[in-house]
């Protein structure tokens, strides 16, 4: 075998581990993140779990429904249901901490107050485990968004960094 052959085949082994190193992007652009669980335990209620699924361009998600003025321990699990079986993206999100933030919209903002619990190694909130308290009777929207910031310093900015995930769940207060 020449050098040249050499060095072809070497340069063909390499570029296929890249590529098969990176994660696929479903058409949304999110890296394979087609389900989100959201696990809601109060002290009062116990715990519920609402899902979000986006799988082959079919949306399927579960309203919010809380109580007002409780207080919740909230989890999120994130799945890439393309795989079989589901890959369960969550430990990569936590593995990676200081390069992701989990964003929480609520509208109105009075129906809902959420804290983040989980800090990365530099103290900053990623939003795996948050606390939510519920306001007042009424209902909205909750926008939970998945930023991937790289090397980015986190600056607490829903703009930077690319969108892993982003997700609108409607919300009832009773």
């Amino acid at each position: 075998m020449n050098i040249r052959t050499l060095s072809i085949t070497i340069f063909t082994a390499v570029l296929l581990l890249f590529i098969q190193s990176c994660k696929p992007k479903n058409s949304q652009g999110q890296e394979g993140i087609t389900t989100v669980y959201i696990k809601l335990t109060s002290l009062q209620f116990g715990t519920q779990v609402f899902t979000y699924k986006n799988v082959n361009e079919t949306v399927t998600k579960d309203s919010l429904k809380l109580k007002a003025g409780e207080v919740y321990t909230c989890e999120l699990e994130l799945l890439d249901e393309t795989q079989n079986p589901a890959e369960d993206l969550t430990e990569e999100v936590k593995a990676e901490a200081t390069a992701h933030q989990f964003f929480f919209t609520p509208s109105p903002t009075s129906m809902l107050s959420i804290t983040d619990l989980d800090k990365d190694k530099d103290g900053k909130a990623v939003g795996i485990t948050s606390k939510w308290t519920a306001g007042s009777t009424q209902s909205g929207t909750l926008g939970i968004t998945l930023k991937h910031l790289g090397d980015t310093p986190k600056t607490g900015n829903i703009s930077d960094g690319e969108t892993d995930v982003e997700i609108l769940l409607d919300v009832i207060v009773q």
